[in-house]
């Protein structure tokens, strides 16, 4: 059975999701070189917006690692949890809560719970981990996990 909680409580948890997140909790990675996928019109050449390097040259890409994510989401609610949306056909997690797409990877949809906030996330990976994972930090970024 879910807890209710009150007004006053989901409003603090809403600020631990949504607080400004450290400059240490940011990582950096770059693309490796030649990855065109920021080669934009008026980006000619895939320049950095920030340095002005070929973005495949430098590490100036943030990011979030998952470990960021979950600790986040610990100190909001350590009862948080996930449940997949597909289930099997005796209602119980399994291959049928994963479904692999025309790449081959895993994709799975699931809800993330942490207090009284319900989202839908997705996420895709070469393995079931993965994709669980990216489903947990796709979520977590609509309830405000994310970089600014």
């Amino acid at each position: 059975m879910e807890k209710l909680w009150t007004e006053e409580e989901a409003k603090g948890i809403a600020e631990i999701l949504q607080a400004k997140l450290d400059s240490s909790e940011i990582k950096y990675n770059g693309v490796p070189l030649g990855y065109d996928e920021f080669d934009l019109p008026g980006n000619e050449y895939g320049d950095c917006s920030k340095c002005g390097q070929y973005i495949g040259y430098h590490d100036d890409i943030p990011y979030l690692d998952f470990k960021t994510v979950r600790n986040r989401l610990n100190r909001a609610d350590p009862g948080w949890w996930w449940e997949p949306v597909a289930l099997d056909a005796q209602g119980k997690q399994g291959e049928a809560s994963y479904f692999l797409d025309r790449k081959g990877e895993y994709v799975m949809l699931i809800k993330l719970h942490v207090g009284p906030f319900v989202k839908i996330g997705t996420g895709s990976a070469d393995n079931p981990e993965g994709c669980i994972k990216n489903a947990i930090m796709f979520a977590a970024s609509l309830l405000g996990v994310d970089l600014p």
